[in-house]
């Protein structure tokens, strides 16, 4: 089992939990633990090696729509910035 972990906007957080429930035995997910005033949610995934591709396809086309914040990135790539803006590319997943 692999795990990576992700920040979404607070405001995001319920879009991004449908849409991972959505796709059903991709991943599981849980909510770590936050300040109640904090702006964002912080999200560890676990998924099998074997949905990998799949779940960087999902998660690239997410980013399309909200911003993400990956902080165990799927590759071995940087961590970025959390700026609101564009916060990974196919490129670097």
């Amino acid at each position: 089992m692999s795990t990576i972990r992700l920040r979404v906007n607070k405001a995001d957080a319920v879009y991004l939990y449908q849409l991972l429930e959505s796709y059903e035995g991709l991943t599981t997910y849980t909510t770590l633990p936050g300040q109640k005033q904090d702006s964002f949610r912080d999200l560890e995934l676990a998924y099998s090696e074997s949905l990998d591709s799949v779940l960087r396809s999902v998660l690239c086309n997410v980013s399309a729509e909200i911003p993400l914040l990956i902080s165990e990135n799927l590759s071995q790539g940087e961590i970025m910035d959390w700026n609101g803006s564009e916060i990974f590319s196919v490129e670097q997943l």
